[in-house]
């Protein structure tokens, strides 16, 4: 949303739906060019690996023998070339392909204008991959054969999953077990990656109903990103994502008249995402439609705030729902930068249940004819609301059950009551007008034209000039002596005016690439993230530091936090100051100083703020310590050098069996665990002795594994440091 939204004193009239809304729309001009470039990639670059990718491949699959006219299957071609650390090419074409599960790492898939064909017999798993580090990048999968129904599971670590378009409906056989389009997660201490992903056609209309759902994610540890997902007409959960210890962030997303929405638990970033729900197809075995926003709805708290920014919401009827809504209780909670339409009869945000964080709502527009009132909180004392603007019918905010909450620098033209409850406020003006959404973001479809345009494009000459091509993610600014333009391949996202001209250029990177041409000299350069940008000057990679990169920047500062009870003493490599809150309660020279700290709490929390990295962090009891680096939940144990010399290595066990593993090391369950062992009887003295029934364990060791026993492997997967390994290598 606009910053500093300028508000009409003067109207209090309720804006249209339609009413245009150019200064002030949600989506402003970095976040819409964001989406504008996802939804045309979605178009133009879907079934064509990212451009300028310059992969080499070891295999072309139809040099090996594969069909690409997607009449004979491929398993057997593909099956015999795929394999570890492998890159194979999928050339245009149509590839039948039946169910494929593997378990390699460190490979790639790339295609241009390919894609796979679902034959109509699958109807549960088709693509199972369980691996490290590997990549699909362009292929299509077609699922629009009669009965076709692939169930698909993106796992193991180090992942990517982009520039792929699931194109026709998926079909609804009887089975709800395994129902979901993609299921995902990644191994603790990895990430996996779903980029430029469209799926338009769901599972049903809007007057039919299904069992088949989009997205999922249940209990992965690892990090998941999902960047540029276009999705609509599920009818059993769109996006389930709730329960997953990892980080997960939903980034410049789309989703349009599909079921559920978003549901989503705790440690949890959403933004730059547009809802557009107003209608859903229902899910088959409950008959329930909701086509809601975001949910947060977990089995049970999930450790970790929710951050919710630069959204944009139409919540229409017959059947839209919340656009934010939380049914469990959870930890922190901040929504910020927001622009909400509500006119189907629900809250716009409600908030119950509680929460053990902070709550922030902060420059949030809700406007639309819904009677109920625009924000809802109950169980929220000590929260914030700030720099609201609500013009609506029904009533503004309605607190209940909820101490110290204050309402600040506000807006709130309604035509019932504006505030309810007992909350403090200030700043509160009951006139004037408010954004509402822009409007002008769904994913176009494909068409002849577009492709006829991409033909032009793809023709294009070169500007004149040196080329500068940057590779990686984060924001840059370039300026020259001379002139500067976007090659042909970028210029269709970017303006002149806006993202570039006289002589500089202001935009962004998404962990793709871009390539402008110069004349004269580089007189400025600036990058977000120098340590995530590869520069080439002309072909030739170059020092960013050289172009003027790091412009003597001050070093980036990062933020520890520990929650809990116990001494600590901490060390890092750069300088360590305390956070506003702390500094008077600590002394430079005496608790803190010469990059450490030598401290203490006593069932309460501290902050502080450092450069460079962490190299001692000793505490004397980790018992309900909780400890977060940049906002993110990391182990204590990890960082603690007090008690081990040697870096710990990973044991995951999944499946049933009885166990016992011998170390040369020491040996200590993971805290999950910790609450069911004892040491001195299950473990103890470097030795590991129990059981798994139907679960997981997982253990930290120093040194090598010496003795490896299981009473059964049947189903048993064993993990080391996250790749999976066989027992007998153990």
């Amino acid at each position: 949303m606009a910053r500093d939204t300028p508000v009409d004193s003067s109207s209090d009239q309720l804006p249209e739906r339609n009413q245009a809304q150019t200064a002030d729309r949600i989506l402003h001009r970095r976040s819409y060019l964001k989406l504008a470039g996802t939804t045309a990639g979605l178009v133009a670059g879907t079934g064509t690996a990212a451009a300028g990718a310059d992969i080499d491949a070891d295999v072309n699959i139809v040099d090996a023998g594969a069909d690409n006219s997607g009449n004979t299957p491929i398993n057997a071609v593909l099956e015999s070339v795929h394999g570890n650390g492998t890159t194979i090419y999928f050339p245009p074409g149509e590839y039948r392909l039946d169910s494929f599960r593997n378990g390699a790492n460190d490979w790639t898939w790339y295609g241009e204008d390919a894609t796979f064909v679902v034959p109509s017999h699958v109807t549960e798993g088709y693509l199972h991959l369980t691996g490290n580090g590997w990549t699909i990048d362009g292929i299509d999968v077609d699922l629009s054969a009669d009965g076709a129904a692939p169930v698909n599971f993106l796992h193991g670590g180090d992942w990517t999953f982009r520039n792929v378009e699931f194109v026709g409906r998926m079909s609804d056989p009887s089975s709800r077990a395994n129902s979901e389009l993609l299921y995902l997660d990644a191994h603790r201490g990895t990430q996996g990656l779903v980029e430029n992903v469209r799926a338009m056609d769901g599972s049903a209309a809007v007057d039919e109903s299904s069992n088949r759902g989009g997205l999922q994610i249940v209990g992965s540890e690892g990090d998941l990103t999902l960047r540029n997902v276009a999705v609509s007409g599920f009818a059993n959960n769109s996006m389930y994502f709730h329960n997953m210890p990892g980080h997960l962030l939903i980034d410049n997303c789309y989703l349009e008249d599909t079921n559920t929405g978003v549901r989503i638990g705790g440690n949890t970033t959403v933004r730059d995402t547009v809802f557009n729900q107003s209608q859903a197809p229902p899910a088959r075995w409950s008959g329930a439609s909701a086509a809601r926003g975001i949910w947060i709805n977990s089995n049970s708290s999930t450790s970790g705030d929710i951050t919710i920014e630069g959204c944009e919401f139409v919540m229409g009827d017959p059947r839209g729902a919340h656009a934010i809504y939380t049914s469990n209780s959870h930890e922190g909670i901040e929504i910020r930068d927001c622009v909400i339409r509500q006119d189907s009869d629900f809250y716009a945000v409600q908030l119950d249940e509680g929460g053990s964080g902070r709550t922030i709502i902060d420059n949030v527009s809700i406007t639309g004819d819904s009677s109920k009132a625009g924000i809802y909180l109950s169980g929220r004392s000590g929260a914030r609301l700030r720099n609201l603007c609500l013009q609506k019918a029904g009533d503004g905010v309605r607190v209940r059950n909820s101490s110290d909450v204050r309402i600040e620098n506000s807006t709130i033209n309604v035509t019932g009551t504006s505030v309810s409850g007992s909350p403090s406020t200030s700043g509160i003006s009951n006139s004037g007008t408010c954004p509402v959404p822009d409007g002008d973001w769904a994913p176009e479809e494909t068409s002849d034209e577009n492709s006829e345009n991409d033909d032009e494009r793809e023709e294009a000459t070169d500007p004149d000039g040196t080329p500068i091509r940057l590779e990686g993610e984060g924001e840059y600014q370039i300026a020259v002596s001379g002139d500067i333009q976007p090659a042909p391949e970028i210029a269709q996202w970017v303006t002149e005016g806006e993202q570039y001209g006289d002589g500089q250029v202001d935009w962004y990177l998404t962990g793709s690439w871009t390539e402008w041409y110069f004349t004269g000299e580089v007189e400025a350069f600036e990058l977000e993230n120098v340590e995530e940008i590869s520069v080439y000057l002309d072909g030739e990679e170059v020092d960013p530091d050289a172009l003027g990169a790091s412009n003597d920047a001050e070093p980036a500062e990062k933020t520890l936090r520990l929650e809990g009870e116990c001494d600590y003493l901490i060390a890092v490599s750069g300088d360590i100051r305390p956070d506003e809150k702390i500094a008077q309660w600590v002394t430079e020279g005496e608790q803190y100083g010469d990059g450490q700290v030598d401290w203490y709490l006593t069932g309460s929390w501290t902050e502080w703020h450092y450069t460079g990295e962490i190299e001692t962090f000793e505490v004397d009891s980790t018992d309900d310590l909780r400890v977060f680096v940049d906002g993110e939940t990391v182990d204590p144990n990890s960082l603690d050098t007090s008690s081990r010399a040697d870096a710990e290595s990973v044991l995951r066990l999944e499946g049933t069996t009885e166990y016992f593993v011998e170390v040369s090391g020491d040996i200590r369950p993971d805290e999950k665990i910790a609450q069911w062992v004892t040491e001195g009887e299950q473990y103890g003295d470097g030795q590991v002795d129990w059981y798994l029934t139907e679960s997981w364990t997982q253990w930290y060791f120093t040194g090598d594994i010496e003795t490896f026993e299981v009473s059964s492997t049947d189903d048993l997967r064993i993990f080391v440091d996250g790749i999976e390994v066989n027992t007998n290598s153990l």
